[in-house]
């Protein structure tokens, strides 16, 4: 761990970085970023991006809302064939892009959100088979 002093519109902050291997660089500075930011009541930028975030899923199939936000866009579609993995929508929060990705192999049932809806934690968003 690194310590380091910084200044954001004239307040200074000290921040900790840690040095990631190779592999996790690219998806935990994003989110370790965002942590950090938070931390030190920094507001992050505008529409980050935060990848391979994991929707709650239940037995009966579906994809719930990880956390609350504002639906930005939705890539699936009723009656689509979707692998596990395969981006569903976007759900911003916190000023963060937050890509939810299907949690198993499987067909939509039903897409219970709209673009722009807001959503809580626990809200089913989709429904799968």
């Amino acid at each position: 761990m690194k310590k380091y002093r910084v200044k954001v519109d004239g307040k200074e902050y000290e921040v900790e970085i840690e040095e990631l291997g190779k592999e996790l660089a690219g998806e935990e500075t994003s989110i370790s970023t965002a942590k950090q930011q938070k931390k030190q009541n920094v507001a992050p930028s505008p529409r980050q991006t935060t990848k391979n975030v994991s929707p709650k899923i239940t037995g009966a199939g579906e994809v719930k809302a990880p956390m609350a936000g504002k639906i930005l866009r939705i890539q699936a579609k009723e009656g689509q064939e979707v692998k596990e993995g395969q981006l569903l929508l976007l759900l911003e929060a916190m000023k963060m892009e937050n890509e939810i990705y299907a949690p198993k192999d499987g067909t939509i049932k039903e897409v219970l959100v709209k673009e722009e809806m807001n959503v809580t934690p626990g809200d089913v968003m989709i429904k799968m088979e």
